[in-house]
């Protein structure tokens, strides 16, 4: 038996209930928690790379503004280093 779904709460919900095992990423571990659910490392860990790509535009409303600075700060917090660049206009 399988399931899928993108709820990582659900996710650890199943985990804890003992319906098997699920790889999720380390910020659901932060913001959430589950006393049913036993946490190990990857070695090596896994990587993924998000992006955001806006208009010259839209990069001027003060909410997409607030977005690209609270994805950078939570790349930050994570030890990560956000890579930001401006593609040309075309």
């Amino acid at each position: 038996m399988a399931f899928e779904t993108e709820d990582y709460v659900a996710v650890l919900a199943l985990v804890a209930a003992g319906l098997g095992v699920a790889l999720v990423p380390e910020l659901i571990l932060r913001s959430t928690s589950n006393d049913g659910v036993v946490v190990r490392p990857m070695n090596p860990p896994n990587r993924r790379t998000v992006q955001l790509v806006t208009t010259p535009d839209l990069a001027r409303v003060p909410a997409v503004q607030a977005t690209v600075e609270a994805l950078a700060e939570a790349a930050k917090q994570t030890g990560c280093r956000p890579d930001v660049e401006a593609a040309p206009a075309g």
